[in-house]
Protein backbone atom coordinates (compact mmCIF):
# COMPACT_ATOMS: atom_id res chain seq x y z
CA UNK A 1 0.00 0.00 0.00
CA UNK A 2 1.19 3.19 -0.77
CA UNK A 3 1.00 6.25 1.71
CA UNK A 4 -1.19 8.34 0.42
CA UNK A 5 -3.62 5.65 -0.29
CA UNK A 6 -2.99 4.93 3.89
CA UNK A 7 -3.36 8.23 4.40
CA UNK A 8 -6.82 8.02 2.82
CA UNK A 9 -8.07 4.63 4.44
CA UNK A 10 -6.06 5.18 7.97
CA UNK A 11 -6.67 8.75 9.05
CA UNK A 12 -10.41 8.50 6.90
CA UNK A 13 -8.64 11.97 5.14
CA UNK A 14 -10.53 13.21 2.07
CA UNK A 15 -8.64 14.20 -1.19
CA UNK A 16 -7.48 17.68 -0.41
CA UNK A 17 -6.34 16.62 3.12
CA UNK A 18 -4.18 14.17 1.91
CA UNK A 19 -3.22 17.03 -0.92
CA UNK A 20 -2.32 18.87 1.94
CA UNK A 21 -1.01 16.75 4.18
CA UNK A 22 2.17 15.72 1.41
CA UNK A 23 2.56 19.34 0.06
CA UNK A 24 3.46 20.80 3.57
CA UNK A 25 5.57 16.81 4.12
CA UNK A 26 6.18 15.56 0.76
CA UNK A 27 9.20 13.19 2.55
CA UNK A 28 5.96 10.74 3.69
CA UNK A 29 5.37 9.46 0.34
CA UNK A 30 8.92 8.09 0.71
CA UNK A 31 7.55 6.21 3.84
CA UNK A 32 6.19 2.81 3.63
CA UNK A 33 2.38 2.59 5.10
CA UNK A 34 3.59 -0.22 7.69
CA UNK A 35 6.21 2.39 8.83
CA UNK A 36 3.02 5.15 9.29
CA UNK A 37 1.19 2.79 10.60
CA UNK A 38 3.56 1.32 12.91
CA UNK A 39 3.94 5.39 14.21
CA UNK A 40 0.43 6.09 13.78
CA UNK A 41 -0.62 3.23 16.25
CA UNK A 42 2.10 4.30 18.78
CA UNK A 43 0.74 8.00 18.87
CA UNK A 44 -2.75 6.61 18.69
CA UNK A 45 -1.72 4.16 21.83
CA UNK A 46 0.44 6.05 24.01
CA UNK A 47 -2.18 9.14 23.82
CA UNK A 48 -5.25 7.15 24.01
CA UNK A 49 -6.39 8.59 20.77
CA UNK A 50 -9.38 8.08 19.09
CA UNK A 51 -9.35 7.42 15.23
CA UNK A 52 -10.85 10.57 15.04
CA UNK A 53 -8.51 12.73 17.18
CA UNK A 54 -5.18 10.94 15.52
CA UNK A 55 -6.98 11.60 12.17
CA UNK A 56 -7.29 15.78 13.00
CA UNK A 57 -3.54 15.55 15.09
CA UNK A 58 -1.78 14.33 11.66
CA UNK A 59 -3.79 16.23 9.06
CA UNK A 60 -3.06 19.55 11.52
CA UNK A 61 0.26 18.43 12.07
CA UNK A 62 2.02 15.50 9.83
CA UNK A 63 5.35 15.80 11.11
CA UNK A 64 4.52 13.54 13.67
CA UNK A 65 4.77 10.83 11.50
CA UNK A 66 8.39 11.56 10.40
CA UNK A 67 9.59 11.43 14.23
CA UNK A 68 11.25 8.47 14.85
CA UNK A 69 9.50 6.61 17.63
CA UNK A 70 11.99 3.21 17.84
CA UNK A 71 15.02 5.24 19.84
CA UNK A 72 11.98 6.21 22.59
CA UNK A 73 12.68 10.14 21.92
CA UNK A 74 9.55 10.84 21.47
CA UNK A 75 8.31 8.92 24.50
CA UNK A 76 10.75 10.43 26.44
CA UNK A 77 9.42 14.13 25.32
CA UNK A 78 5.90 13.24 26.28
CA UNK A 79 7.09 11.65 29.83
CA UNK A 80 8.79 14.93 30.21
CA UNK A 81 5.98 17.30 29.85
CA UNK A 82 4.06 14.99 32.06
CA UNK A 83 7.12 15.21 35.05
CA UNK A 84 7.84 18.50 34.34
CA UNK A 85 4.26 19.70 34.72
CA UNK A 86 2.67 16.76 36.51
CA UNK A 87 0.26 16.14 34.12
CA UNK A 88 -2.21 13.26 33.97
CA UNK A 89 -2.61 11.51 30.60
CA UNK A 90 -6.32 13.47 29.86
CA UNK A 91 -4.29 16.54 30.55
CA UNK A 92 -1.09 15.04 28.35
CA UNK A 93 -3.63 14.04 25.48
CA UNK A 94 -5.17 17.39 25.72
CA UNK A 95 -2.11 19.36 25.66
CA UNK A 96 -0.44 17.30 22.50
CA UNK A 97 -3.89 17.83 20.91
CA UNK A 98 -4.08 21.54 20.74
CA UNK A 99 -0.23 21.40 20.15
CA UNK A 100 0.66 18.57 18.55
CA UNK A 101 4.59 20.39 17.85
CA UNK A 102 5.19 20.05 21.36
CA UNK A 103 6.56 16.60 20.71
CA UNK A 104 9.30 17.81 18.21
CA UNK A 105 10.57 20.21 21.20
CA UNK A 106 13.80 19.58 23.44
CA UNK A 107 13.28 20.05 26.67
CA UNK A 108 16.82 21.30 28.07
CA UNK A 109 17.09 23.72 24.50
CA UNK A 110 13.44 24.51 24.68
CA UNK A 111 11.28 23.76 27.36
CA UNK A 112 13.19 24.04 30.49
CA UNK A 113 14.80 28.01 29.83
CA UNK A 114 10.96 28.78 28.87
CA UNK A 115 9.42 27.67 32.35
CA UNK A 116 12.37 29.22 33.84
CA UNK A 117 11.69 32.42 32.49
CA UNK A 118 7.85 32.51 32.83
CA UNK A 119 8.35 31.23 36.45
CA UNK A 120 10.70 34.29 37.12
CA UNK A 121 7.58 36.26 36.05
CA UNK A 122 4.76 34.53 38.05
CA UNK A 123 6.39 31.77 39.86
CA UNK A 124 6.69 28.63 39.29
CA UNK A 125 3.87 26.78 39.89
CA UNK A 126 1.79 29.76 38.20
CA UNK A 127 4.19 29.16 35.15
CA UNK A 128 3.51 25.89 34.85
CA UNK A 129 -0.19 26.29 34.84
CA UNK A 130 0.01 28.76 32.29
CA UNK A 131 1.60 27.24 29.88
CA UNK A 132 -0.99 23.97 30.00
CA UNK A 133 -3.34 26.26 29.60
CA UNK A 134 -1.54 27.87 26.79
CA UNK A 135 0.83 25.96 25.31
CA UNK A 136 1.95 28.30 21.96
CA UNK A 137 3.94 30.18 25.16
CA UNK A 138 6.44 27.26 24.59
CA UNK A 139 6.66 27.04 20.82
CA UNK A 140 7.82 31.12 20.88
CA UNK A 141 11.15 31.94 20.80
CA UNK A 142 12.79 32.94 23.43
CA UNK A 143 14.20 36.17 21.81
CA UNK A 144 10.46 37.00 20.90
CA UNK A 145 9.78 36.17 24.51
CA UNK A 146 12.74 38.27 25.77
CA UNK A 147 11.74 41.28 23.93
CA UNK A 148 8.50 41.24 24.19
CA UNK A 149 7.96 40.72 28.66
Amino acid sequence: MESHTWLHDRLGADKSVVGRVFRNKPILLTLHADTLETKANWIQNRLALTDEECSKMVSSYPNILTYSIEDGAMNERLSYLVRSFQLSDEELKHLVLKRPELVALSAKDNIEPKLEFYGHLIGKERAKKLVVERPYLLLASMKDVDEKY
